[in-house]
């Protein structure tokens, strides 16, 4: 099988999201913890996932995808802010805590994501975010008894 190089896989929008894939794996998996004893093997496979995953659409990206939709995919501002959320994530764990970090980037992308964006779309997403981070802390808190990382909040 003969590798092509795609010359302009710099504007595939797959190379850019492959590249923030990899990196952000690598920064959750290497990222300075509080409570080693809470991230052993579950977390480890999901940032290795997401370092390999990240990998596979760079090689796709660069060797195998045409030039059938060059120009028209472009990183805009919203998805770099999309993106810059939730590289938030792991170091707001540490000062607000998992359920509450969770809660409010879970509510922030819902709403970047969102096409309407009225008051009553708004209050639904927050209700709807309180609702799911209520049954997240009752099934794995209370439940399962999963321990959080310690944090300012819970």
């Amino acid at each position: 099988m003969k590798w092509n190089m795609n010359s302009k896989a710099y504007l595939e929008r797959e190379l850019y999201i492959g590249i923030f894939s990899m990196m952000s794996g690598i920064f959750f998996l290497y990222a300075p913890d509080r409570n080693r004893d809470l991230y052993r093997v579950y977390p480890k496979t999901v940032f290795w996932g997401l370092i390999l995953s990240g990998m596979v659409m760079v090689f796709h990206t660069v060797f195998i995808k045409g030039d059938n939709n060059i120009g028209k995919a472009r990183i805009k501002g919203f998805e770099l802010l999309l993106m810059a959320i939730l590289l938030m994530s792991r170091p707001l764990m540490g000062i607000l805590g998992l359920y509450t970090t969770v809660f409010l980037i879970s509510v922030l992308v819902s709403l970047l994501i969102k096409k309407d964006k009225s008051l009553v779309s708004a209050g639904k997403t927050l209700v709807f975010n309180l609702i799911l981070m209520g049954i997240l802390y009752g099934a794995f808190a209370v439940l399962l008894k999963v321990n959080a990382p310690a944090a300012w909040l819970i």
